[in-house]
């Protein structure tokens, strides 16, 4: 009977402490819950520094990797093609108007004598090619000719070594006031070296 009226008494007196002292113990209880908070922060604080440590660490520790554009764009010595030379330009040869220069007789380009020529230019010829003109030759003597023709003024002399006109005049004779076509055909050897561009004179004569 002693002891619970110890227990009793001992009860009632702690009520009467946490009535009279109830802001102390809730100051406790706030201390102890924030102290609470902090221990659950602080350890979320270290997993998540550790997980960003872990991923870190993976990333660093990937091999090399191979880029599909390296991939594609890497060659190996076996792949490595040599470049081929660059295909072989014959020069063109390029000739300044030929003076063309008559004695006893006129040259026009066309058949009704109405175009005189007095220069003939050649244009841009590659070795081994060849190119024709046709004039007419007029007869304006006072007698039957015959036509002669020469080349003269080569340049540079070189030239006549590998350039030739011919022309396809058989020796007829022209009467007196009368023309007759004449075609003349330049040719370049195809040998042809050292000569980018070149002219000549050429001189077609009535011989009576």
């Amino acid at each position: 009977m002693e002891k619970r009226f110890s227990l009793k008494r001992l009860s009632e007196a702690f009520c009467r402490f946490a009535t009279k002292r109830g802001g102390i113990v809730k100051l406790i209880l706030a201390i102890v819950a924030v102290m609470l908070l902090s221990v659950i922060l602080h350890a979320l604080i270290i997993i998540k520094i550790t997980s960003n440590y872990q991923t870190n660490s993976t990333i660093l520790n990937l091999p090399n990797q191979v880029t599909p554009n390296s991939q594609t764009n890497s060659t190996t010595p076996d792949q490595v093609r040599p470049t081929p030379p660059p295909p072989t330009i014959q020069p063109n040869l390029i000739s300044n108007a030929g003076i063309l220069k008559t004695i006893g007789v006129e040259a026009y380009w066309d058949a009704g004598l109405t175009n005189r020529v007095n220069a003939i230019d050649w244009g841009v010829l590659d070795p081994g090619t060849q190119k024709s003109v046709a004039i007419y030759i007029h007869n304006e003597g006072n007698s039957a000719i015959t036509l002669s023709k020469s080349i003269s003024d080569w340049n540079p002399p070189a030239a006549s070594t590998y350039i030739t006109l011919e022309w396809d005049y058989n020796g007829q004779t022209i009467s007196v006031d009368e023309n007759l076509r004449v075609t003349l055909t330049l040719s370049v050897s195809a040998s042809i070296t050292g000569i980018s561009n070149f002219s000549f004179g050429i001189t077609i004569a009535g011989n009576g």
